[in-house]
């Protein structure tokens, strides 16, 4: 027979085996946390790709007939902006240029050299502006004055609009005079319509009998 002392200590050693194992199963089903890592100084630091730019001009000129005088473009790109800078310059050493024009255009519109942008006696030139796809030709004095106080160029495009011939004007593609731009055109259709000669300084467009 067990006496009260020992039913006793017996009481006390079940109670703890059963709060050991108790204890234990707890920590069996306890999640374990693991702390998130401590920010670091290049958490919140944003990389931004630079735009593309060319602060370098690209050079290109075109020569009179004669070789006697040139047309100069330097194109200049930064960022989402293109400025022409156009200058004449006479061909023999030492000459200095004559700055025309410099303008700063969007992306999606540019601005060309003709190969046959003199006309033959050096005084006039025209370039090339395109935006899309429309074109324009602006029609320049080599010596760089205006054709009238607040005229430095002639725009073509909108005058050959406002004569209404009934056809679009498609290309000009150089000078058949000092003074006689020829014109190309289409009709509405988009087959190839007459051909015009367009006067500087006049402005007179004339229809021409064969293309």
């Amino acid at each position: 027979m067990f006496s009260a002392r020992n039913i006793t200590i017996l009481l006390i050693v079940i109670l703890l085996i059963g709060g050991i194992s108790f204890l234990s199963f707890k920590g069996l089903n306890t999640p374990i946390i693991t702390p998130n890592p401590a920010p670091t100084e290049s958490s919140d630091i944003v990389s931004i790709q630079s735009l593309p730019d060319s602060s370098t001009p690209e050079t290109s000129e075109v020569r009179s007939p004669d070789g006697v005088m040139k047309l100069i473009m330097e194109k200049t790109t930064i960022a989402y902006n293109t400025t022409y800078s156009f200058s004449i310059e006479e061909t023999t050493q030492g000459s200095a240029k004559n700055s025309i024009l410099s303008k700063t255009v969007l992306a999606g519109t540019g601005m060309e050299l003709s190969q046959n942008a003199w006309s033959p006696d050096n005084k006039y030139f025209f370039i090339t502006e395109k935006s899309g796809n429309s074109i324009n030709y602006l029609v320049f004095k080599a010596d760089g004055e205006y054709f009238s106080e607040n005229e430095q160029y002639i725009s073509v495009v909108p005058l050959f609009v406002a004569k209404n011939t009934g056809h679009s004007l498609k290309d000009i593609t150089g000078w058949d005079s000092e003074t006689l731009l020829h014109v190309y055109t289409i009709k509405e259709d988009g087959s190839r319509g007459p051909s015009f000669w367009f006067e500087i300084p006049s402005k007179a467009i004339i229809q021409l009998a064969s293309r």
